[in-house]
């Protein structure tokens, strides 16, 4: 695909100018108003050109900005200490390792289903706002309005340790996105072999789960 910077829009512009400029100085006016009718639709087309690129431009950028805003809220609050306090509940079940559980025992597990202290919120309600966060992500996912590298690189490895983490059952509430993330997110990996980052993600899991993500 054929790519047009705006500096190179701009520099066709320059070079245009002299060609309307200089039959001006040499040429009758019948001759002039024919290269000016020339010059002028070529303007046209290089305007137009420079319209098209803005607008992909901006589209893009706002595919990028998405992904960002996304990983900005994961990383923020009140995901952010929904995220903590959740995986450092399941550690605790896990005596240090993550303890792999389903969302119907977070729910009614007499255990599982409180924190100790009582931090004024429940492992379910915490566990229910990231997921709707990863559903949200599945939802730019699937109608392409983001960033598919940044998403992948920036929220991969969040994905994927949840994933791992919440047991996957069929029909649990908000669980379906996060799993088809998930799955999304291995095949991007599968088909982009290059991307090192994701060796750490890898690394850092071992000591949560015992093996790779």
């Amino acid at each position: 695909m054929i790519t047009i910077s705006r500096a190179g829009l701009l520099f066709a512009l320059v070079l245009l100018a002299p060609v309307a400029i200089v039959p001006a100085l040499f040429a009758n006016s019948e001759r002039y108003q024919a290269v000016s009718s020339g010059v002028q639709a070529l303007g046209l087309i290089v305007t137009l050109v420079f319209a098209a690129v803005a607008i992909r431009n901006d589209t893009h950028d706002k595919r990028v900005d998405r992904a960002v805003d996304l990983y900005n809220r994961v990383v923020s609050e009140p995901i952010y200490d929904a995220r903590v306090r959740l995986a450092r509940h399941l550690r605790t079940l896990g005596g240090g390792s993550v303890r792999q559980v389903a969302q119907q025992e977070l729910r009614t597990d007499p255990l599982i289903s409180r924190y100790d202290p009582d931090p004024g919120v429940t492992p379910e309600q915490d566990l229910n706002q990231i997921l709707r966060v990863f559903e949200r992500g599945d939802a730019l996912r699937l109608s392409g309005a983001t960033d598919f590298g940044l998403l992948h690189r920036l929220l991969g490895q969040h994905v994927l340790w949840w994933d791992r983490a919440i047991g996957y059952v069929e029909h649990e509430h908000l669980r379906q996105p996060l799993r088809d993330l998930a799955d999304w997110v291995r095949r991007y990996t599968r088909e982009h072999p290059h991307l090192d980052y994701v060796n750490t993600w890898d690394t850092l899991a071992t000591g949560d789960f015992g093996g790779p993500l």
